[in-house]
């Protein structure tokens, strides 16, 4: 088997990071399952009582981030299914931002920042990046950059 389900215990620093990020205090009411990738995925809870151990399975479930202890970096539909619960660490972006952002740009943001910041636009949220060093360092995936804008 190349992952896991995660139990109680080895849950504990994915939420402690949840909550050290983003301010997130909520459990998830379903089963998480780690891949050797350190990739962690939502799955239902009924799913956890299915007998995989003779099966490879990689993946399954809506892929909501990466752990690298002791940071949680959360993908797109990671950073979407967390923003309710967030009550830090949300970077408002210009309309410039969003299109360098959604470019596969670092960019220039305010010197004081660091860590890792979900990122909105407007009412929606459309992922997370790094902040280091007066920059944002971006996470958005190669094969969803959008090279040409049409205003």
């Amino acid at each position: 088997m190349e992952g896991r389900f995660l139990n109680a215990k080895e849950k504990k620093p994915i939420y402690s990071a949840l909550e050290n990020q983003f301010g997130v205090l909520q459990k998830f009411d379903s089963a998480l399952w780690m891949n050797a990738k350190k990739r962690v995925y939502l799955v239902n809870n009924d799913i956890a009582e299915f007998p995989i151990g003779q099966i490879r399975v990689d993946s399954f479930g809506l892929y909501i981030g990466e752990f690298l202890d002791p940071a949680f970096r959360p993908s797109v539909e990671g950073s979407q299914f967390i923003s309710h619960l967030a009550t830090k660490n949300i970077l408002d972006l210009t309309e410039e931002q969003v299109r360098l952002y959604f470019q596969g740009d670092a960019f220039q943001i305010d010197q004081s920042l660091r860590g890792l910041f979900l990122l909105r636009s407007g009412d929606d949220i459309i992922g997370c990046a790094a902040a280091k060093d007066g920059m944002l360092i971006n996470f958005h995936p190669k094969t969803r950059r959008i090279q040409h804008f049409h205003d």
